[in-house]
């Protein structure tokens, strides 16, 4: 599936945080996660959502918070939501989006985005689940 399945900003906040949630208790992400102690901020748009994601092991989380609260997080990331979904969906490459301008990326601390990265061949696998079990 790739056409968006909701607009609908409560929706999306918990689809990702059913996501990390699950990602989280898999042994991939349990490994990814831990000794972290980061936070990433996530920026949507189409609709605005504006989410807080905390890495530290199973403890790991994502919340929803209001556009105008600080996210206090080490590095922020930008972009459509039209492009998460296709970026979980496995349908598109973040670099080539980021080179042409679709993602944003503010902070200097990227150690948060390059232990994600390790994890998306089991995040995309855990999406599809989601998507199957909400959509299908």
């Amino acid at each position: 599936m790739t056409e968006l399945p909701t607009i609908e900003p409560s929706e999306i906040i918990e689809l990702h945080t059913e996501l990390i949630s699950r990602l989280a208790a898999t042994p991939e992400g349990s490994q990814g996660f831990s000794g972290v102690d980061k936070v990433i901020g996530f920026k949507l748009k189409d609709p605005d959502v504006v989410m807080k994601m905390t890495l530290s092991g199973e403890n790991s989380n994502i919340v929803g918070v209001g556009e105008n609260e600080a996210l206090d997080a080490n590095i922020s990331v930008t972009m459509p939501w039209e492009v998460a979904h296709k970026f979980w969906s496995g349908k598109l490459d973040l670099m080539g989006q980021l080179l042409m301008g679709k993602v944003k990326v503010e902070g200097g601390d990227m150690d948060p985005l390059f232990r994600l990265k390790g994890l998306v061949p089991k995040a995309r696998e855990v999406y599809a689940e989601i998507m199957k079990e909400r959509y299908s």
